[in-house]
């Protein structure tokens, strides 16, 4: 029974595999609370110098020395850091296309695999990301509240996004446990939200705005910090980067594929990411 909405990824297929189990159910609450962690994670990596930085003494910034390379080069230490986010975006981007689902054949588990994977790669940059704390712009004291709002607004779009989409499907834990969580706790799409040519296709909520909300969410994250490395600009450069290429590129056609027409109206009825955008012609 594919379910498929508009937004970041195709994640239920048709194709045969393992049914779900106790070891499926376990495996993706395993693989939904240590995803949580690495976000939480991710989130305090992105913020050096943040308010709630003294509430998480310790925790790991892209700021933050790694010793390893501490009398590297800028161009190796650049380097390494490219090369942990290209490992991240080709496994993740590999594994999420509909085509090697269907090769691998994982059914239930398909999903929690997905997640655990990209939280590991995810928890594996953050540990080794090699800093590179030249400042390129630090802004006056006076905006830093408003830009740390910015960023804590962007995270609460990204999460609140995936509440509109299909958080408990997108997480795997619906596949894992072999039970639609979103219709159990009432956010089942309605009727109205569907489109009629189309019944897998559903636009409401933040997707009423931009065709890829999550992804706004992150780029106000990445870019709004009152004070910016070249670390922190290499990494947001890198994330932009693959957003715009992988939505425009990889996610879009998959969809177009998978819905139809029906799609490709709706991506011409509005912006990519930015509200204010004008929708594509």
């Amino acid at each position: 029974m594919p379910v498929v909405m508009t937004g970041e990824a195709l994640w239920r297929l048709s194709a045969p595999g393992p049914a779900p189990s106790a070891l499926t159910a376990v495996a993706s609450a395993v693989a939904y609370v240590y995803a949580v962690y690495v976000l939480v994670a991710f989130l305090i990596f992105l913020s050096p110098n943040a308010p709630w930085q003294k509430a998480v003494e310790g925790a790991k910034t892209l700021d933050a020395q790694n010793p390893a390379w501490v009398n590297a080069p800028i161009h190796v230490r650049a380097g390494i850091d490219v090369a942990l986010f290209a490992l991240w975006a080709t496994v993740h981007s590999t594994l999420a296309r509909p085509l090697v689902k269907k090769t691998l054949l994982l059914g239930a588990w398909n999903r929690p695999v997905f997640v655990a994977q990209g939280a590991g790669l995810l928890h594996f940059l953050i540990a080794q990301w090699v800093p590179l704390t030249y400042v390129l712009w630090d802004v006056p004291k006076a905006w830093h509240t408003t830009l740390w709002c910015a960023f804590v607004g962007g995270a609460i779009i990204t999460l609140t996004a995936s509440f509109a989409l299909d958080h408990f499907a997108l997480f795997g834990l619906s596949d894992g446990f072999g039970v639609d969580i979103n219709r159990l706790v009432g956010l089942k799409e309605s009727e109205k939200d569907r489109d009629d040519a189309s019944p897998a296709l559903s636009s409401r909520w933040h997707y009423t705005l931009v065709a890829h909300p999550m992804m706004s969410g992150f780029l106000i994250s990445f870019w709004c910090v009152p004070c910016l490395t070249l670390g922190h600009f290499l990494f947001s450069s890198l994330a932009t980067v693959y957003i715009l290429t992988a939505t425009s590129l990889l996610e879009e056609p998959d969809l177009r594929r998978e819905l139809g027409p029906a799609y490709e109206h709706y991506l011409r009825s509005v912006p990519s990411f930015c509200p204010f955008a004008p929708p594509r012609r």
